[in-house]
């Protein structure tokens, strides 16, 4: 299909370029995939054994959106299905990632190193790894690719491409509507910086969060809990958050002592003591089998009934708890924002899945021979790349407060250059510092977005790590 960026076609110099830019989508993917090869198989987490079965019945849980489980649904007709899913997840990354190139340096070169250099970045990072696990994690990756494309695209058809991806994107995981809502300033304030059309971009971005609300509306009622347009589970998340600072105990025993009507005494006695016996953290109140949670509605994650009658107990608390101790909540968040910025548990998500584990049961009701080659893998032998890589997991421990230091540096030094310098730097000047501002914006975003509303798990911050690398490489590419 012929494109045009700015009176030239996507391909610059003919057939040449556009089979250049062809070989290079496909070696970066064929690149962003090596721990699908060297696993065997792709990588899981303990919540995948969810999105292997939920698109079957087409029935969310309350606490995750079912869309990625729609994507992995998509391929069970194909052979190798499960790894065409993680083959398109690389794909779209090259093609993003090229597009990316193009749109900061259009009929130029330059667009071609940007590719290889930003591939090279995310091929050798923990970001490679998300690629290659059936998780809807890499979705942030491709907002955080697309968004620059919104901005300066000079095709409108890639921008609304790339606004297509972000709106979808956003729908596979409850933390990427946080990071979109957060990220949408600075794409604004990119697209005065460059001179680009701001209309564009707030079009786009408006009808991506007019999707949203459709989206999670239908999500909500496929649940059976009606059209709502918002993420379901939001108490569960933001009381586990009180939980992992001692607060959800305190709120429910501030309840107790008032008397509120909406809750009786008893009960939130009851729950403020049983939740002093449990670990302070997120797991202690969402994944302990003794929690109070667990214990009076074991079927919150499925059952309506039970997922109304938990919402009622657990809605008064939160609100309490976040107005009497905003502060102790947000403090406690910023020792997670800490911790992941610290490269502190690399690739431990990657637990071992042995027999008798959700993921292998899943596998062998629904996926037939996927079992037997995922027994095969070295996850489903019990080999992680936490075990197995320990001296790439040392590089990254030391490598991941650098990448955050560097995004944090190129930010404030992007966001100064833009007041000072303003319209008069050139043109592929301005466009390469924006897409590294946006670039190395959502990095901060997620980082904020996950540890204060979520829990310190190193995966948030794993999936975009090579981001600033990116841009630092897109900043360089602009000077030369």
């Amino acid at each position: 299909m012929a494109l045009v960026f700015s009176g030239a076609r996507l391909c610059p110099s003919g057939a040449s370029r556009c089979l250049a830019n062809s070989v290079i989508v496909a070696l970066t993917t064929l690149l962003f995939v090596w721990p699908l090869v060297w696993n065997r198989f792709p990588l899981v987490y303990w919540d995948t054994s969810e999105y292997l079965w939920r698109w079957a019945t087409v029935r969310p849980g309350f606490d995750r959106p079912i869309f990625y489980s729609l994507l992995i649904g998509a391929s069970r007709p194909f052979p190798f299905g499960l790894y065409g899913v993680v083959l398109f997840q690389a794909a779209l990354t090259a093609t993003l990632l090229t597009l990316l190139g193009l749109s900061v340096f259009p009929a130029d070169r330059r667009a071609s190193r940007v590719a290889i250099l930003g591939g090279l970045a995310i091929a050798a990072s923990p970001t490679a790894f998300h690629i290659s696990t059936l998780m809807p994690d890499v979705s942030t990756l491709w907002i955080g690719l697309a968004l620059p494309l919104i901005v300066l695209s000079p095709v409108p058809a890639i921008a609304w491409l790339a606004g297509a991806v972000t709106a979808v994107a956003t729908t596979f995981h409850t933390s990427n509507l946080l990071i979109l809502v957060g990220t949408v300033p600075a794409v604004l304030l990119a697209a005065r910086f460059t001179g680009k059309p701001m209309a564009r971009a707030a079009e786009i971005l408006a009808s991506v969060l007019v999707f949203q609300a459709l989206a999670f509306g239908w999500n909500a009622s496929r649940a059976g809990l009606g059209f709502s347009p918002r993420p379901t589970g939001s108490e569960f998340f933001l009381a586990a958050r009180l939980q992992e600072g001692g607060l959800l105990e305190r709120a429910f025993r501030e309840i107790g002592t008032e008397a509120s009507p909406r809750i009786p005494k008893e009960r939130a006695e009851d729950w403020a003591r049983r939740l002093a016996s449990r670990p302070r953290s997120v797991q202690g109140l969402l994944w302990d089998a003794e929690s109070p949670l667990n214990r009076d509605f074991p079927g919150w994650r499925d059952d309506v009934t039970d997922y109304r009658r938990a919402t009622a107990v657990l809605r008064p608390a939160v609100l309490l708890g976040l107005m009497r101790h905003p502060f102790e909540f947000v403090r406690t968040g910023l020792d997670n924002v800490l911790e992941m910025a610290l490269g502190r548990n690399q690739l431990q998500g990657f637990v071992p899945h042995g027999e008798g584990s959700g993921v292998q049961r899943v596998l062998a009701e629904r996926w037939g021979d996927d079992v037997n080659r995922f027994r095969r893998g070295r996850q489903g032998s019990g080999v992680t790349p936490f075990d197995a890589l320990p001296r790439y997991t040392r590089f990254w421990t030391l490598a991941t407060p650098v990448a955050t230091a560097l995004a944090a540096l190129l930010v404030t030094v992007l966001a100064g250059s833009a007041f000072h310098r303003g319209l008069r730097m050139p043109g592929n000047s301005r466009a390469a510092m924006a897409a590294a501002f946006l670039l190395c914006t959502l990095v901060g975003v997620d980082l904020l977005a996950c540890g204060v509303f979520g829990m310190a798990a190193s995966r948030y911050l794993e999936r975009v790590v090579a981001l600033p690398f990116v841009a630092l490489f897109v900043l360089l590419c602009s000077r030369s």
